[in-house]
């Protein structure tokens, strides 16, 4: 019993550490708006959070209200990424945010570019999507833009394209409940990396594939943008969109 309770503090007091790292790394990311000021860009990548039955939660409307903000200031495009991600929803994420924004801001001006990869459902695969986007369109300079606690995430896919882009980053505040979800996610993602054989074997275990009809194709995937289950209902003649 006494092992047990030594072992329990000393997860904690680690537990406690890591966290605190966690916050103090979040919080050197991001610049700030005036050192932006200075530099110039060819587009805003945001990152983003899962619909909640197709509707942008709260910190999804907080970080992309700043990013078309910025977007409009500096009349750059705004570069959206993920993909299926809503149960029931034919749309991709990104095209739930594009339409939250152009209703939301009818009186501004911002081009958006989406993403075609239907698949990108992570913070890796979204950061993949966006980057062959910008080089797509022959982008070298991007400000990325996220929630202060999911830089330390999206910093570090981005680290892979560094060589291929000049990037700075901007961290929008919230609510501080999303720094203890972004650390579990930073965590959950150490131990089970996108990509990796264990993630896989993780996601066969935990999800059963379902039959597909002709009409449509049904998928079940982990969403690690709100951490469900989620089946995707995905009509089989769409193929996504480009530049709006």
């Amino acid at each position: 019993m006494t092992f047990f309770i030594i072992g329990f503090i000393v997860a904690l007091l680690v537990g406690i550490a890591l966290f605190a790292s966690f916050t103090r790394k979040a919080g050197r990311i991001g610049e700030k708006e005036s050192n932006l000021s200075k530099k110039s860009f060819n587009a805003i990548v945001l990152h983003t959070y899962c619909p909640k039955h197709s509707r942008v939660p709260a910190r999804g409307r907080i970080v992309s209200e700043a990013a078309v903000r910025f977007a409009s200031q500096w009349k750059i495009p705004l570069i959206l990424a993920v993909g299926h991600t809503v149960p029931g929803e034919p749309r991709t994420e990104s095209q739930v945010y594009r339409d939250y924004l152009r209703e939301r801001f009818p009186e501004k001006t911002f081009n958006i570019i989406l993403g075609k990869d239907l698949d990108a459902r992570d913070t890796a695969r979204e950061t993949k999507e966006a980057a062959r986007l910008a080089k797509e369109q022959k982008m070298g300079s991007l400000l990325v833009v996220g929630l202060t606690p999911h830089l330390v995430r999206i910093q570090g896919y981005w680290q892979d394209f560094s060589k291929d882009f000049s990037l700075s980053y901007i961290g929008v505040s919230g609510p501080k409940r999303y720094y203890v979800w972004e650390f579990c996610m930073f965590i959950l993602e150490k131990i089970l990396p996108p990509g990796s054989r264990r993630r896989q074997i993780a996601l066969n275990i935990s999800v059963r594939p379902r039959h597909n009809s002709s009409r449509h194709k049904q998928s079940r995937s982990h969403c690690f943008s709100c951490g469900g289950y989620h089946s995707h209902i995905l009509p089989s003649a769409f193929h996504g969109t480009g530049v709006l």
